[in-house]
């Protein structure tokens, strides 16, 4: 292996550690509105929301030479996770929110 392979390596490491750290630690201290701590619906999107933004940012710091098509993919890709998000978290049916 490459020693550009090596930190390659070191990066994703990296990297998984600090997305996992900030995911822990969003999941035992943050409470929501009841006063409860974050449920496995919210800690997911989180997490999911940590990878959507982390991935875009990676792509966008790869690329040799970027390009108003680069930021519009990049920045509508993050875009389009967020608008999906509220709207799909906006949806409530009769089975959601037991208990």
């Amino acid at each position: 292996m490459e020693s550009c392979g090596y930190m390659g390596l070191f990066f994703s490491v990296y990297q998984s550690l600090i997305f996992f750290y900030f995911v822990s630690t969003s999941n035992l201290s943050a409470k929501n509105s009841a006063g409860k701590i974050f449920g496995l619906w919210d800690v997911s999107t989180i997490a999911f929301t940590c990878v959507v933004v982390t991935v875009n940012l990676r792509l966008l710091m790869i690329c040799n030479s970027i390009t108003r098509w680069h930021y519009i993919s990049v920045g509508g890709s993050i875009l389009d996770w967020f608008v999906f998000i509220f709207t799909h978290s906006g949806i409530t049916t009769p089975y959601d929110r037991q208990g």
